[in-house]
């Protein structure tokens, strides 16, 4: 699904205006109507429960006059507190405020803190809040009284659903600029805005859900689409399908070039990963004396002993070795386990600048080009780099933190200056082409915050790969599973107590469920879950 700006979806409205002849007035009856039935569906809320519309003066304000309406026609109780003056409304926004007193609904205007000061019990009082207050074209952080509001809104009892966006958010960015409503509920208008997908304003947006305004807005955007949010049903169209007659070497071969004798764990979960993710071979090309850890540990790998270093790394004399065998292999990954001794480091490399096989690099194998970024050049073959922020950092020579600040414009400033595709770790992580296009990953929780996750993401990338799947696919199908197994397993473990090995435990169901979308959350014979993390 694509992701807008406050700036792009207001020129998709004027092409609407335009070129279809579409009156802003029944757009706002089409938002409204959604609005109204997404409450009704999602709220179901009971006959007795007072439902307080908060309006303000804009078309967000329009809406919301809209969707009031709407809901005393379906019987709801329905108070409406208009926080402007009626005069100050806008000619749309003014219809729909008479619409709805036509149908017999009393509307209390407030314009001032004193006012604010008397009416200010209606919500507390209410049990379900529906903020229309700003919308997307606000600019400025909330000042005066409209604070005092946001406050007694978040501070409410009440159920609070925003339209189109939580109040006191920008459209145009991820940032919280200063007091806002805290939405248990946003329903995005067409299409959802850039706040709504991304942290830390994500935060604040609750659960969310998008409702159209009778058009096909993707026609009405002049540009093309930049930025996506992941949904199942994408990926679920994705995921490679088997015919009856095949065999495994149907469905790739992946070189593992993992581990070191203080390290094998990572190597084994990566290994494992890419046959979960349905690579029909995997061999792991480790050190020496990592050679009997892994082995013993995964059967299903075929595993490749190379020479090392004194400390148990990968020594110089395995890049013979590797580039025998990566001649009849399909994809290779590198970094898991690996280490950044010198002669690791120098091997890795050569090989990197040899290869023509799509690469996927992550952890170490990232870290050995620290300070040498220059050599990641992937405008030859596929290159495919998945860190967390720390390892992007070093790509980039700016912190952690920094990235953090700004992970959009460095995932984008990455693949674009090494022509890769570019998986930025974190909540809500983010897949980035070479074009500067990117999509954005719903799934998964702080579980993941756990050793080894990252190492069962790299197979899982390289399991898809492998089968066939082009790197924007693979990437989509591996970030989104990974997450979702992730919620699966933590529905079931807790997140606290989630370790890599669950994710890959729980990839088969997160498979199933996706391909099957009928399918509980969880396994037959458990609970089902009241909680989903899809898109």
């Amino acid at each position: 699904m694509r992701v807008v700006t406050a700036k792009e979806m207001a020129c998709a409205d004027r092409r609407a205006s335009k070129e279809w002849g579409l009156p802003v007035s029944l757009m706002m009856e089409h938002a409204g109507l959604g609005v109204a039935r997404c409450v009704l569906r999602e709220a179901e809320p009971p006959a007795a429960s007072v439902l307080l519309v908060l309006a303000g003066k804009g078309n967000n304000g329009g809406d919301a006059l809209s969707a009031a309406r709407h809901l005393v026609l379906k019987d709801c109780r329905v108070q409406v507190l208009l926080l402007a003056s009626r005069q100050d409304l806008k000619e749309d926004a003014r219809l729909m405020l008479t619409l709805l007193e036509r149908c017999g609904v009393p509307v209390v205007e407030c314009t001032g803190a004193k006012q604010w000061a008397e009416l200010q019990p209606m919500v507390e009082e209410a049990d379900l809040i529906l903020d229309g207050i700003l919308g997307t074209g606000f600019k400025q952080p909330a000042s005066g009284w409209l604070v005092e509001v946001f406050e007694a809104v978040n501070a409410a009892r009440a159920q609070v659903f925003s339209i189109d966006i939580p109040s006191g958010l920008s459209g145009d960015s991820a940032a919280v600029p200063g007091p806002c409503i805290e939405a248990d509920v946003t329903v995005a208008l067409g299409l959802p805005k850039l706040p709504l997908v991304l942290p830390p304003a994500v935060a604040l947006t609750g659960e969310l859900h998008v409702v159209g305004l009778g058009v096909p807005i993707e026609s009405l955007l002049a540009s093309p689409s930049r930025l996506d949010l992941l949904e199942a049903a994408r990926v679920r169209a994705l995921l490679p399908l088997r015919p009856r007659e095949s065999h495994k070497g149907d469905y790739g071969h992946v070189l593992a070039l993992v581990g070191s004798r203080a390290r094998p764990g990572a190597g084994a979960l990566a290994c494992l990963a890419a046959l979960r993710a349905g690579a029909g071979l995997v061999t792991a090309a480790v050190p020496e004396s990592a050679h009997s850890a892994l082995a013993a540990n995964r059967p299903e790998v075929m595993v490749e002993p190379l020479p090392e270093t004194p400390r148990g790394g990968l020594g110089r004399g395995a890049l013979g070795p590797l580039r025998e065998l990566v001649k009849d292999k399909t994809v290779l990954m590198a970094g898991p386990g690996l280490g950044t001794e010198p002669e690791t480091v120098e091997v890795l490399r050569t090989l990197v600048s040899e290869t023509r096989l799509p690469l996927v690099l992550d952890a170490d194998g990232i870290n050995a080009f620290a300070g040498k970024s220059s050599l990641l050049d992937g405008s030859a073959r596929d290159l495919i780099l998945t860190p967390h922020p720390g390892e992007m950092g070093r790509l980039l020579g700016s912190s952690a933190a920094e990235i953090q600040e700004r992970r959009l414009e460095a995932v984008r400033e990455v693949a674009a200056a090494h022509s890769c595709h570019v998986v930025l770790k974190g909540y809500r992580s983010l897949i980035a082409a070479p074009d500067g296009h990117v999509a954005i990953n719903p799934t998964g929780n702080a579980g993941l915050a756990t050793a080894g996750s990252g190492d069962v993401l790299t197979g899982i990338v390289a399991g898809f790969l492998a089968q066939g799947l082009s790197v924007r696919d693979a990437l989509c199908c591996a970030v989104y599973l990974h997450g979702l197994s992730a919620d699966l397993a933590s529905h079931d473990l807790s997140e606290i107590s989630l370790v890599a090995s669950d994710v890959i435990e729980y990839l088969p169901e997160a498979i199933l469920r996706t391909a099957r979308p009928s399918r509980p959350l969880s396994p037959p014979g458990r609970e089902d879950a009241s909680g989903s993390s899809g898109s």
